[in-house]
């Protein structure tokens, strides 16, 4: 039988590599090998994600339209880290100490942007374009 609804713990794993190189710029890729960097310097990560259902997309859909004076608004940035926020179960990201940091709001805002953007285009690509 195929199954039509979405089990809340059906999840999405996201799977890339950051590097840094001498300056501190930020390198990402899926691959370790397309990191230009020296492979000191390449760590490996995730991001483990709820698979939206119907709800979800509704969710998230009422938050990133707004109205200003009457009229709709659409902020790309915003829909993002709302997708992001929305649907982040865990990810593979720990603090200088090495404890795992929280996944929540904060944090997601906190993210260098190039790491934010990336994380949220694989989402995307993910789910299809009722998110995207």
């Amino acid at each position: 039988m195929i199954s039509i609804f979405i089990d809340e713990n059906d999840e999405i794993t996201i799977d890339f590599f950051i590097g840094t190189d001498e300056d501190g710029k930020i390198y990402i890729g899926d691959i370790e090998k397309d990191i230009k960097v020296n492979e000191n310097e390449i760590e490996r990560h995730f991001v483990v994600f709820k698979r939206p259902s119907f709800g979800d997309v509704v969710d998230i859909t009422n938050k990133i339209f707004g109205t200003e004076d009457g009229q709709f608004a659409f902020n790309a940035m915003s829909d993002k880290l709302n997708k992001v926020s929305k649907l982040i179960k865990r990810w593979s990201f720990k603090d200088k100490d090495g404890n795992d940091i929280k996944p929540d709001e904060k944090q997601i805002r906190a993210l260098s942007p190039k790491i934010a953007d990336y994380i949220s285009e694989k989402l995307s690509q993910e789910v299809g374009s009722i998110l995207g």
